[in-house]
């Protein structure tokens, strides 16, 4: 593999994909009021809990597993990466390695999801299965966190295991 992307022009990236990750939630959550108000008059059915989460694992975290593995593999990295001049540079390129990659890299958002979803579910009680999901949440970020500041290579746990990694456009 190549030499690591410098850690500033990631720290941009990260802040541009997570200003669009931001304005998708609040079109999201813009449309389903929306969709509320007008279906259901302003009322929001109750749902159980596995409900919401697999709605809310659907709407949210797959579409930007999917939209970030599109536009690593066709595009050769998000919006921020582009706009940061970097690039995604893949082994043996494959739409599947790409999902793998995001995969890994959303797994503790999607877990802080689980953790909060539960949370709400139980009346704002924090509980062990709220914990236990944070603290995943927690660790999962701060592990790949590490791993790409730490690493030469600056490969986290997604990139070694879909065989990518993110470098600087020449």
């Amino acid at each position: 593999m190549k030499q690591k992307a410098p850690v500033k022009l990631r720290l941009k990236e990260l802040g541009i994909d997570w200003l669009c990750i931001m304005a998708y939630l609040l079109l999201l959550a813009l449309f389903f009021l929306a969709f509320y108000q007008f279906a259901f008059h302003g009322f929001i059915p109750k749902m159980n809990e596995m409900t919401i989460q697999v709605l809310v694992t659907i709407v949210s975290v797959l579409v930007i597993i999917l939209v970030f593995a599109f536009l690593d593999y066709k595009k050769g990295g998000t919006i921020g990466k582009q706009k940061s001049n970097l690039t995604v540079v893949f082994e043996k390129p494959s739409f599947k390695a790409s999902i793998l990659r995001n995969l890994i890299k959303f797994l503790p958002w999607q877990f802080g999801h689980m953790g909060t979803l539960h949370m709400l579910q139980m009346n704002f009680e924090y509980d062990y299965t709220a914990m236990i999901y944070h603290y995943l949440a927690i660790f999962l970020a701060l592990t790949m966190l590490l791993m790409g500041l730490i690493r030469k290579d600056g490969r986290h746990l997604g990139d070694l295991l879909a065989k990518t990694q993110v470098v600087e456009k020449k």
